[in-house]
């Protein structure tokens, strides 16, 4: 943590509100992206992130470490994300008991990913074609292994702070980290090779 970021948290608790403006302005944009590759929805992340941003609002007092508020905040993203995706299951196992099944494709609810726009159409086309095999990966493995790929891999964690935010041991977050590469390229190898 910055000093900077220290200063912010001590601001606004001693009741600055503009501080905490400048807490979100700093972690909005790493917060969303890591709920987008949670979700797999941009609308899902926006929300998530708002949910995260006012428990952060409220509880910021309980922090006993600001150096460990990169951990924190992820935890408080991912615990918003757990529990959306809980309520989303139970919606969809009653509305499973209470309609039919129609017979429409099912629509890609995942945006591609902003490219460059000094790639050319075929080189878009083939990054956002691996963006949405990856993407299609990574729902299919398990829920903790996809946890800790994305907080490495996407957010840039280390094992030590992945291990706080999941309340798992660093031999256990390892270990989900090398079995989940090793089922995401399974998945992947399925995908492209059907």
């Amino acid at each position: 943590m910055s000093s900077g970021e220290a200063e912010e948290i001590r601001r606004f608790l001693a009741g600055d509100e503009g501080a905490f403006q400048l807490i979100m302005n700093r972690w909005h944009r790493p917060i969303v992206n890591f709920l987008y590759r949670c979700t797999g929805s941009q609308d899902d992340a926006a929300e998530l992130a708002q949910e995260t941003f006012q428990t952060v609002s409220r509880r910021l007092g309980d922090l006993k470490d600001p150096a460990r508020f990169s951990s924190w905040i992820y935890k408080i993203a991912l615990n918003h994300c757990r529990m959306r995706m809980r309520r989303q299951r139970n919606r969809q196992m009653e509305s499973l008991d209470a309609q039919t099944f129609e017979n429409n494709e099912p629509k890609d609810s995942y945006q591609s990913l902003t490219l460059s726009t000094s790639l050319s159409p075929e080189e878009r086309l083939s990054k956002q074609e691996m963006a949405r095999v990856v993407r299609q990966a990574l729902d299919r493995i398990e829920p903790k292994q996809r946890e800790v790929i994305v907080l490495k891999e996407y957010s840039g964690l280390r094992f030590h702070e992945i291990a706080e935010v999941l309340d798992a041991p660093i031999s256990t977050i390892k270990s989900r980290m090398y079995l989940g590469l090793d089922s995401l390229r399974r998945e992947i190898i399925k995908i492209i090779r059907p």
